[in-house]
């Protein structure tokens, strides 16, 4: 008689949020969220564009939303319009 050892993996998916959906969530305006986190206005619109943004630009604004910037979704991959 032979025994197997099974192993079982729990895998749990998170889907993040985009950071449009959490400051729009937060009821948190473009101009609030740049004065907050100390980044101008049109990076926070070319973010939530799709455009890349420094680590430490993105840094500033998860701070600023109470947040830790791998629980946004800051589009790291960038799309083509």
């Amino acid at each position: 008689m032979k025994s197997y050892q099974v192993s079982i993996f729990c895998v749990t998916i998170l889907e993040m949020k985009t950071l449009k959906e959490i400051r729009e969530e937060n009821a948190i305006s473009i101009r609030d969220l740049a004065k907050m986190s100390g980044v101008s206005t049109n990076t926070i619109v070319r973010i939530e564009k799709g455009l890349p943004a420094r680590h430490v630009t993105r840094r500033a604004i998860a701070k600023a939303l109470h947040k830790h910037p791998s629980d946004i979704d800051f589009n790291l991959t960038y799309k083509l319009p």
